[in-house]
């Protein structure tokens, strides 16, 4: 009887030790999960600003002369020429063949 107690105390324990074990590499894949998805939060976040900042530029074509500029800054004055074309509020659309104004 003792030797069996003894046995089964022994798988016991190397369960519990292989069990331990794999909770410790459990713990190190959420850790390296969640440093995985911080990156990604931050790349994706970068990807947004660069987007937003893309959507920003306006292209203008002047008399021939090529300039780009941020919306904000055409938009700042309300009302004006530029306000009304880059809110839609105008029948303007960009040069389909490169996305300028005029």
């Amino acid at each position: 009887f003792q030797a069996k107690l003894h046995a089964h105390q022994a798988s016991v324990a190397e369960s519990e030790a292989e069990l331990q074990q794999q909770e410790q590499s459990l713990r190190e894949a959420t850790a390296k999960l969640d440093e995985d998805r911080h990156r990604l939060e931050e790349e994706k976040a970068a990807m947004q600003r660069l987007h937003r900042a893309q959507q920003e530029k306006v292209k203008l074509d002047i008399g021939g002369h090529k300039y780009s500029t941020a919306r904000s800054t055409l938009t700042s004055i309300p009302g004006t020429l530029f306000d009304t074309i880059l809110s839609g509020q105008s029948e303007f659309d960009a040069d389909e063949d490169d996305g300028s104004f005029f």
